[in-house]
């Protein structure tokens, strides 16, 4: 987690890059209008790619560094995969 943020917006994915992407997007405007908020994307181990592909949303759509993806070891329930965020 950014030490700098007063937001921290936390999603779990698992095989739902499309509609990850698509929640990234409709969060861009606020989160351009407040500096101090980041965006944390935890894959929990999807297996079909979607961490690429959120991550390769994130880069081509200049939301980096605002947004990141971590890759969970496992996949665990949703609160482990919130806890991975920090």
């Amino acid at each position: 987690m950014k030490t700098d943020a007063s937001v921290l917006v936390v999603t779990v994915n698992y095989p739902t890059a499309a509609l990850v992407v698509h929640g990234l997007r409709s969060l861009q405007d606020q989160v351009l209008a407040h500096g101090g908020t980041w965006v944390t994307v935890v894959d929990n181990v999807s297996g079909d790619g979607s961490a690429d592909m959120i991550d390769a949303a994130i880069q081509d759509s200049g939301w980096a560094p605002r947004a990141t993806v971590v890759r969970a070891p496992l996949n665990g329930d949703c609160f482990w995969a919130w806890s991975r965020s920090a």
